[in-house]
């Protein structure tokens, strides 16, 4: 009997053992499978080209995310560091095309181990996206590497971004209308955009997003120091601020003005026309008609005034015109070459001041200048001139930039297109849309990091 129990407190013991090696077994096992609590995958509504993967661990730890197309190729690879979600952006992905994600956590080690693997596809880009753009229709083959981008001033909104080749690599849909879009120096976007179907270049939203599709910046009219309405253009201070153009009124007539406003949407300077009225002809009775704003290399602003035919140095925090170009200006040409219903006045890489020559009725044909400025002594002289083919002209809107390979990009926003120029004003592409854009920019590749 005593034999049988000591057999039986045996068994016991042995079975035990088992069971606790079987769960060191298991719990090891566990451990590394269990690192990741979940992997999810959200694909942005607002465009298909971008995806969000969101890795949950147990604890923090450093992964490995790599993307991988149908075809196996590799399209996104980075580590993220010592965290126990981590939030990744894919950009520049591919519409209805099936991908997957490994994502591998770094051990002790430091090696990264893959332990979850998760599939996903991407949606279409919805048919009126490529019906105001179609990238069939604009193949291009620019040898600049860079992107350009625009938007399609109806509604619903878009705003695009293209590749050297012509093709959609990000948009960004929205149900307002897209009034006027920029790329800021730190690789977002800011627009103002439009929930009243008004006319012109006036809206009630200031909106800055990352390519990612992070709201970064939104301030809605009535809403904190958005107390009049903004229209046509914006830019960021070098202090992180937005300023943006906006409509003033004095005596039932109406004028421009700036605002600034801080990261919170607060109001922080604001500036009239009407408090340097002694500056306009007084027989001028129509808006000024500021429709861009650029933030100078000293932090003053660069104002176009359409209906002035000329070009303001503002400065940034006493809001006195520094000086005046264009007709009846007090900027000194050598050689008198004005412009008439000028757009986007800036200053270009090589430091002259370039702007879209609209033309008028007076002289029926667009035209991009670029002139140096004296600012000591008030004097300048023309650098460059570059005429638009002759089909292209454009009395409204568009704009002129000068490209790193020293071409020139240009909306010509009545013919419904975009042009890339040589300097003697040889169309080197041209890209078609179904109805006019207010600018297009180039944006340098290195706006993607990848």
């Amino acid at each position: 009997m005593r034999t049988a129990n000591v057999i039986l407190v045996l068994y016991k013991v042995i079975a035990l053992c088992a069971i606790s090696l079987l769960y060191i077994s298991c719990s090891k096992e566990e451990q590394q499978q269990t690192d990741v609590a979940a992997v999810q995958i959200f694909n942005d509504p607002s465009s298909a080209l971008v995806a969000r993967v969101v890795v949950s661990l147990n604890t923090s730890r450093t992964i490995k995310i790599s993307c991988y197309n149908e075809n196996k190729q590799l399209v996104y690879n980075n580590v993220s560091f010592n965290k126990q979600t981590h939030n990744v952006s894919l950009l520049q992905l591919k519409e209805k095309t099936n991908y997957y994600i490994e994502v591998a956590v770094l051990d002790e080690k430091s090696e990264f181990s893959t332990i979850e693997k998760v599939n996903f596809t991407t949606a279409a880009i919805p048919s009126w996206v490529t019906d105001f753009y179609s990238p069939d229709l604009n193949k291009i083959n620019d040898p600049l590497n860079g992107y350009y981008l625009f938007a399609n001033m109806k509604s619903p909104g878009c705003i695009y971004m293209i590749n050297s080749k012509g093709e959609i690599v990000w948009y960004k849909t929205t149900e307002a209308v897209v009034k006027s879009v920029h790329a800021t120096p730190k690789g977002s976007v800011l627009a103002i955009l439009d929930q009243n179907g008004t006319n012109f270049g006036d809206g009630n939203i200031v909106l800055e997003t990352s390519l990612a599709g992070d709201t970064l910046f939104h301030l809605e009219y009535g809403k904190k120091g958005f107390d009049k309405w903004v229209h046509h253009d914006l830019a960021i201070n070098p202090q992180g601020n937005i300023i943006a153009v906006t409509n003033t009124f004095q005596g039932g007539f109406p004028g421009d003005g700036l605002v600034e406003w801080s990261s919170s949407g607060n109001k922080v300077w604001e500036w009239s026309t009407f408090d340097v009225q002694h500056e306009i002809d007084p027989n001028i009775q129509e808006q000024p008609w500021v429709n861009s704003v650029f933030i100078d290399h000293d932090g003053h602003y660069l104002l176009s005034l359409r209906a002035l035919d000329q070009v303001w140095k503002v400065h940034s925090s006493s809001g006195k015109v520094l000086w005046k170009l264009g007709k009846n200006g007090n900027i000194k040409m050598d050689q008198p070459i004005h412009f008439l219903r000028q757009h986007y006045a800036h200053r270009n890489h090589q430091g002259e001041l370039m702007l879209f020559d609209n033309g008028s009725d007076e002289r029926p044909y667009s035209r991009v200048l670029s002139y140096t400025i004296n600012e000591e002594n008030l004097t300048g002289s023309i650098s460059s001139i570059t005429d638009l083919p002759k089909d292209n002209y454009s009395p409204i809107m568009g704009s002129a930039f000068l490209l790193p390979d020293n071409n020139i990009l240009t909306a010509s926003s009545s013919s419904l297109t975009a042009l890339k120029l040589d300097p003697l004003g040889n169309t080197l592409f041209k890209l078609k849309f179904k109805s006019p854009i207010y600018r297009i920019e180039y944006i340098p590749s290195s706006i993607f990091i990848k």
